[in-house]
């Protein structure tokens, strides 16, 4: 019975993998085309661009939680919830793949400073392959982690717990 659950937890992990994977290559594909199409802009969109990492930077470094901008950009940790997700079955591989879908296109504070940078990049990398391929990128090194969880889900919460205090840290350095 083990085997069947941890297959069963794997195809789930791989199928939300997949709906992220999706969607962010497509807004990759999109940021690339219309790079391509702004490229007359490509000094303009490369510097607002780089001032958008800064700023993505500096939330990312916690910048943003002193006290005199408390209000002022409280809008990048709030959360929205769609009432659809209710009607999905968890543990279903196609739920698994709108959850996915979904979780992309959530923004959520932990991967939108990085996914918004990334997506920067993209518009000014001239094409629609490359900005393609640099969300396919993100999107692996997002799947990496998710799929070795799915894969060690009895030992995962153990190690998740001990590495917990040093996220903030990562999140500083990354």
């Amino acid at each position: 019975k083990a085997p069947y659950i941890r297959r069963k937890i794997f195809l789930n992990g791989v199928m939300y993998v997949i709906g992220f994977s999706l969607i962010f290559i497509v807004m990759g594909s999109i940021f690339g085309a219309a790079g391509s199409l702004l490229s007359s802009y490509r000094i303009w969109l490369s510097r607002i661009g780089g001032a958008f990492v800064i700023f993505f930077g500096l939330y990312l470094m916690h910048a943003f939680s002193l006290p005199i901008f408390k209000n002022a950009f409280s809008f990048l940790n709030q959360t929205k919830k769609f009432s659809f997700a209710q009607k999905l079955t968890p543990g279903r591989p196609g739920s698994s793949f709108i959850f996915g879908a979904t979780f992309a296109f959530g923004w959520t504070p932990c991967i939108g400073p990085l996914l918004g940078t990334i997506l920067l990049l993209a518009s000014t990398s001239g094409t629609v392959g490359q900005g393609s391929f640099l969300l396919f990128v993100f999107s692996l090194g997002l799947a990496i982690p998710f799929l070795a969880i799915a894969l060690g889900l009895g030992h995962a919460a153990q190690y998740i717990k001990k590495i917990n205090k040093y996220l903030n840290i990562v999140s500083v350095v990354g």
